[in-house]
């Protein structure tokens, strides 16, 4: 099952509504198992980047508090910035096999990996970042047989960041194609603490 959820442009805290609205996550009333990809290093020299100052961290404290045991796939490199509370687990999200081998049958995933500061310019970073990252995730999700992946989109159709829009849109065929359940999230703007936004 797919389920999508667009989000209005004019909604300044997206990631707030994300995390409250009880419709936008499948099976998270259950004390399940999440792994978060959690990145702010380099990978294969690629600058990697996960939304870590404000959906990941704000999640992953949400989450603990409400009693879920939540894993964090992390590079070596960077799990000095897991946030307390959560397990480390080393691993390459742009590697199925490393991401297999974090994953455990029955985990819901939360894929929130991504090129920093996306712009026009950064197609290249797209390809080689976002869309290889969910093509690994998605590879190794049907391998192991996840519960669900929570995967954020972008709202579609839109003018602008075409590049951006066509990967986004290509993790989401990826997801279908797969036969996995998931929700795919399609926000305009994600602003809040740490994003510049308020």
């Amino acid at each position: 099952m797919l389920q999508l959820k667009s989000v209005s442009p004019w909604v300044t805290a997206i990631y707030r509504r994300m995390l409250t609205c009880q419709d936008c996550w499948i099976n998270v009333g259950k004390k399940q198992t999440h792994i978060f990809f959690f990145f702010d290093g380099d990978s294969h020299g690629k600058r990697i980047g996960c939304l870590r100052n404000h959906m990941g961290s704000r999640l992953i404290s949400i989450l603990l508090a409400r009693g879920h045991r939540v894993r964090v796939l992390a590079r070596q490199n960077s799990l000095g910035r897991v946030p307390d509370g959560a397990i480390p687990v080393v691993g390459d999200a742009l590697e199925a096999e490393s991401v297999a081998a974090a994953l455990r049958s029955g985990d819901t995933v939360v894929h929130l990996v991504g090129t920093p500061h996306p712009n026009p310019s950064k197609a290249k970073e797209f390809e080689q970042i976002d869309l290889v990252s969910i093509r690994a995730s998605v590879a190794a999700a049907k391998r192991v047989g996840i519960a669900q992946l929570v995967y954020v989109s972008v709202a579609q159709p839109a003018p602008i960041m075409r590049a951006y829009l066509a990967v986004r849109a290509a993790g989401e065929r990826m997801i279908q194609e797969a036969g996995l359940t998931a929700t795919v999230l399609r926000p305009w703007y994600v602003l809040g603490p740490g994003t510049g936004g308020r």
